[in-house]
């Protein structure tokens, strides 16, 4: 989770809401939902940071085959 920018108090956060649902205690369904919303919200931010992970890996890949063809003469 680190890798993908979330701090040490949302990695708290996010497994203390996944902890609480896992548990299988009673919890109001206002708190189930809560929690839920936590999680989602936390996966989104994960999709948003892969997408920009996945378009600087593509620039990587990019600037790589650029050098490639100046090394080789091209």
């Amino acid at each position: 989770m680190k890798r993908l920018g979330f701090s040490i108090e949302e990695m708290r956060e996010l497994l203390a809401a996944g902890d609480r649902l896992a548990a299988g205690r009673r919890i109001s369904k206002r708190d189930g939902d809560l929690l839920r919303a936590t999680l989602s919200a936390y996966g989104g931010r994960a999709e948003i940071r892969r997408a920009q992970l996945s378009t600087e890996v593509g620039w990587a890949e990019e600037f790589i085959t650029r050098m490639d063809t100046l090394v080789a003469g091209g």
